[in-house]
C-alpha cells in the first residue's frame, strides 16, 4: 500500500481571498534515501505568498526493497501520491493545480531528476528545481554505497536477496516472513547494505535518460555547492588552511583509498575492477594538485565524485536537449567552518528562507532565492519584477553562466569559471550514470 505524509503551509485567508492562486512549492527533502523528513516552510510561504508543501515518504528498506527483478521504488511512488493528492486538493489551499513545482537537495534532488524521466509523474509538475543531486555512483565499493542515490537495480536485488537470507526468510518475496519481523531488527539488518531507488531498466539511471532526452521537460533549475564535501575532507585531512598546509603524497593516496578509491566495486556478480585508484586520479587531476595543492583536490575528488559533477552534469544533460534551463553555483561560506567554501546541501535554509541572517546582504540573498525559485513556479522563469539580476538560461558550450550566489560585493552575479565548465567532470561521466 502507498502512505501519504505532507505538511502544507498557505497564505493568510485575506490573501486568499484577494489574489490569483498562488504557485505550489513542493519539497522532496534528502537523506541519502535513509533519513530525514518533511520540513516546515512557513517562512518561504510568508516570503513569496506561495504554497509549500513537503513530503514525507519511505526510507532504506521500507521504499525500495525489492521482491523481484523489478525494484517498485516505493518511496517515490508516496512522492508522486502526494503530487497526485497536491493536484486534487491545490484550490482548497489558494494553490494553482497547473503551476507545481518540485524541488529538493541531495536525495531530494535525485527524487526530482527521477520524476523528470519516469511517465508516471508526467503531468504532476510543471517546473523543476535539481540541487546538488546524488547520482550512481560506479566506482563505489559496495560496503560504502553512501551515496548511490540512484542504484543498478541488480544491486537492489542482490541486497535484498542478502537481508531476506540473513533474516532466516530464503526470498525477498517471502513477504510472510519479513512482515513478522520487527522493524527494529530489520532497519538493523538492513543499515549493513543499502537500498535506494533503481529503474527497472538495467543499466538505466535518471542523468543517462535525460542525455538521450528521454524526460519530461519543464522549466528547471540545477546546481550546487561550491564545497560538496569539504566537511569529509577536513575529518580525512584536518582543518583546511589557505596558506596551504602541506599534505604529502602519502597521506593524499592513504585517504583516497580509506575513501573507497581502491580500483574496486562490488558489482551483483562480484568484486569488479572499477580503475578509479589513486594513481588514475593523481593524472586525471594534476592540475589541481599543482594550482591548489592535495588538501583542497582531495576534497574536489570527493565532492566531484559525487554531489559537484552530478549536478554540474545534470546541468548539461538539460541545457543541452531544452531551452529552460537555469544553473546556479552556491558559494556563501559559513563564517567559522573552517573549510573554504559552501558545503553540501548549504542551500536548502536559504531557498527555504529559514536561515539566522545576520547582515542586510545575507536577508537580501535569502529573499533573492525564494523569489528565483517561486518565480520559476509561477511564471515558468526565475527572473521577475522583484529582481535587479537578470538570471540568463544556461547552453552548455554557448552560455556556460551561472548564477554565483552569495552574500559578498557584487554577488549574485551571473558568471562562468572553472568550476562551472568543469573539465573534471568528463572523466565520471561513464560512473555517474551518463
Amino acid at each position: 500500500e502507498d502512505c501519504l505524509f505532507l505538511n502544507v503551509f498557505m497564505p493568510s485567508a485575506a490573501s486568499i481571498a484577494t489574489a490569483r492562486p498562488a504557485p505550489v512549492l513542493v519539497e522532496i527533502h534528502g537523506g541519502g534515501f535513509q533519513g530525514g523528513r518533511a520540513s516546515q516552510l512557513w517562512n518561504l510561504t510568508r516570503a513569496t505568498g506561495a504554497v509549500t508543501v513537503s513530503i514525507q515518504y519511505r526510507l532504506n528498506v521500507f521504499g525500495f526493497f525489492s521482491t523481484g527483478v523489478v525494484p517498485p521504488i516505493l518511496g517515490l511512488r508516496d512522492q508522486r501520491l502526494a503530487l497526485q493528492w497536491v493536484r486534487d486538493n491545490a484550490p482548497a489551499f489558494g494553490g494553482d493545480r497547473n503551476h507545481v513545482m518540485i524541488y529538493g537537495s541531495s536525495a531530494g534532488g535525485a527524487s526530482v531528476a527521477g520524476h523528470l524521466v519516469l511517465p508516471e509523474s508526467a503531468g504532476l509538475f510543471h517546473a523543476a528545481a535539481i540541487e546538488s543531486p546524488g547520482g550512481h555512483q560506479g566506482w563505489m565499493p559496495g560496503t560504502q554505497r553512501t551515496d548511490d542515490d540512484w542504484m543498478s537495480t541488480k544491486m537492489v536485488v542482490m541486497f535484498s536477496t542478502q537481508l531476506a537470507t540473513s533474516l532466516g526468510c530464503g526470498t525477498p518475496s517471502n513477504l510472510t516472513c519479513l512482515r513478522a519481523i520487527d522493524m527494529q531488527t530489520l532497519s538493523a539488518a538492513a543499515g549493513k547494505l543499502r537500498f535506494a531507488p533503481a529503474l527497472a531498466r538495467e543499466g538505466s539511471y535518471p542523468l543517462g535518460l535525460i542525455r538521450r532526452g528521454e524526460y519530461t521537460r519543464v522549466p528547471t533549475i540545477v546546481g550546487g555547492q561550491s564545497c560538496e564535501s569539504c566537511i569529509h575532507a577536513k575529518a580525512a585531512l584536518g582543518p583546511y588552511e589557505p596558506t596551504g598546509r602541506p599534505i604529502s603524497k602519502a597521506s593524499f593516496d592513504a585517504a583516497l583509498l580509506k575513501a573507497g578509491f581502491n580500483g574496486t566495486m562490488l558489482s551483483a556478480s562480484g568484486q569488479n575492477e572499477s580503475g578509479v585508484s589513486p594513481e588514475l586520479l593523481e593524472v586525471w587531476y594534476a592540475k589541481r594538485i599543482a594550482t591548489e595543492g592535495r588538501w583542497r583536490t582531495f576534497a574536489r575528488i570527493l565532492s566531484d565524485s559525487g554531489h559537484a559533477c552530478s549536478a554540474a552534469l545534470h546541468a548539461q544533460a538539460l541545457g543541452a536537449t531544452s531551452s529552460s534551463v537555469w544553473r546556479y553555483f552556491f558559494e556563501f561560506k559559513k563564517p567559522g567552518s573552517g573549510v573554504p567554501g559552501a558545503c553540501h546541501g548549504a542551500q536548502r535554509t536559504w531557498v527555504n528562507a529559514a536561515v539566522r541572517t545576520t547582515t542586510p546582504s545575507q536577508l537580501d540573498l535569502e529573499q533573492s532565492m525564494a523569489n528565483w525559485w517561486s518565480s520559476l513556479g509561477a511564471r515558468g522563469n526565475p527572473n521577475g519584477p522583484f529582481e535587479s539580476v537578470e538570471w540568463t538560461a544556461y547552453v552548455p558550450g554557448v552560455s556556460d553562466d551561472a548564477m554565483f550566489l552569495d552574500a559578498q560585493p557584487g554577488l549574485p552575479a551571473m558568471n562562468a569559471s572553472v568550476d562551472t565548465k568543469r573539465e573534471e567532470c568528463e572523466h565520471w561521466k561513464g560512473y555517474l550514470g551518463w
